[in-house]
Order: C-alpha cells, then structure tokens, then sequence
C-alpha cells in the first residue's frame, strides 16, 4: 500500500486535473442545501414558519436529500472513470440509488450500534464496512455482502487503514478550523444574508473540493487493497488467515503486515 501522503497527493492532483466534473457534481445538491440555508437563515426557529413555508421546506429538503445520494454515487463513479460528464455521472448513478441507500442504513445502523456499545467497536466497524460502497457500485455486490466483501478487504491491515483514515480526518480538521476562522470573522463584519451569500458560495466550493478529495482518497486506499489481495478476497466470506483478532488477525496475519500507517 502506499504511504497515505503519495494518497493524499494523488487525489488532490486527480481532482484538480478533473475539478469542473467534481464540482460540477457536487453543485446540484449544493445549490440545493445553499437555497435551504438562504430560505431558513432569516427565522429564529422553526416556530416561526408558516404552514406554507414549513411544506416548502420539508419537500426542498427531501429533494436535497436524494439529490446529495445520487451525488455521493456519481462522484464515486467519476472517481473511477474521469472521462464521465456531470449528466453522465448522475444518470449511472440513478440505477444504484435504492440498493446505495439500503447499503448506507445497514451500515450507519451497524457503525451507530457499535459506538454505543463502548466507541471502539464502532470505529472498528466503521474501518470494516468503509469499502462496502465501492464493492456495490464496481462489482455490483449488494447490502450485508457488500459490508462482508469490504471486511475482507481489510482483513489483516485494519491499522494501516485507519492510519489512512485519520490522517485524511486530521487534513480535513485542519481546512475546516481554518473555514471557520473566516467564516467567523465575516459572519461578525455583517450579519445581512445577502451580504453573507458570497461566504456561503466560498463554504459551498470548499465543500465540494473536500467531498470530491476524500471520495478519491478511499477509492485510492480501496485500490491499493485490492491490488495487494490475494486472489480468495473476491469470495464474499472467504478468508486468508484464522480468525482470532476483531480487527481481522493484524497481529497473525501471515503476511506480516505490521500495524503501521506508512
């Protein structure tokens, strides 16, 4: 696997070599959120809606909810294949919409189950089932298979995963305290909404620039496992060593990987 700075580099060129598909992508559901933020931003609560206003609201944010699925498919699609049109990503991802969001209730209800538990189980859950998506997607495998399929991808290498997790997670730590400097600072010079518009395109950009670089950087991650599995990976169930750790035999894998991020 490679270092996850190689990662890190490699996504962020991809994505500005491609950054009008990726952006073009991410625009529909964000203009989406954006014309919610600016219908809502002038209540206190939603008290004070009208009944008119509250079914506006509610039937935008149902729109901006399948439009932000279909966004995470497309771009995901355009992760694998940059030669894609902003269109051509979304009507591919049109087909996968009702298996994608089955796929992300059983795996939101899993990783949620194992935080409350004690937290690590689900951190460990959620490094696991990370791949799941891409396994539906590329190789058509759906629901609980899927979440199977991406386990065994991690089998044996669960740290070096998560050491690729969180240094992405530490990148985009550090992008969002920075954004949330300037949004401070701009929100405090006026709290006009029109004034505020150019902000919220700023946040909307950036947003859409972190989206598109972490779908590529765990497609990446995905790649290199793939790459460095042996062949029974690709059986749903199938696996390489005897099962005696719950992060996949880290420390009996025979291939003596070492739980380390580089």
């Amino acid at each position: 696997m490679r270092d996850p700075i190689s990662l890190l580099k490699e996504s962020i060129q991809t994505f500005r070599a491609n950054a009008k598909l990726f952006i073009g992508i991410y625009l529909i559901p964000g203009a989406l959120s954006l014309l919610l933020t600016l219908i809502t931003e002038p209540y206190t609560s939603p008290a004070d809606y009208s009944p008119a206003l509250t079914i506006v609201i509610v039937l935008l944010a149902i729109v901006a909810a399948v439009a932000g699925i279909l966004m995470a498919i497309a771009i995901t699609l355009a992760a694998r294949d940059q030669s894609l049109t902003v269109m051509g990503a979304y009507q591919q991802s049109k087909p996968f919409f009702w298996q994608y969001l089955w796929l992300s209730i059983l795996v939101g209800l899993t990783v949620i189950a194992g935080f409350v538990l004690l937290v690590i189980p689900g951190i460990i859950f959620m490094v696991w089932f990370s791949f799941a998506y891409f396994f539906l997607l590329f190789e058509g495998v759906k629901g609980v298979d899927a979440m199977k399929r991406s386990r065994e991808l991690v089998r044996g290498r669960w740290f070096p995963v998560f050491g690729r997790f969180l240094l992405f997670f530490g990148f985009s730590l550090v992008i969002g305290f920075i954004l949330g400097l300037i949004q401070g600072i701009g929100g405090s010079i006026s709290s006009s909404v029109v004034l505020a518009i150019p902000g919220y395109i700023i946040m909307l950009l950036v947003n859409a620039c972190l989206s598109a670089i972490g779908i590529l950087y765990i497609y990446g991650v995905y790649r290199d496992l793939q790459d460095s599995s042996p062949s029974t990976v690709g059986s749903v169930g199938a696996t390489t060593t005897p099962e005696t750790s719950p992060l996949g035999d880290d420390q009996a894998d025979t291939r003596g990987t070492s739980p380390q991020i580089m």
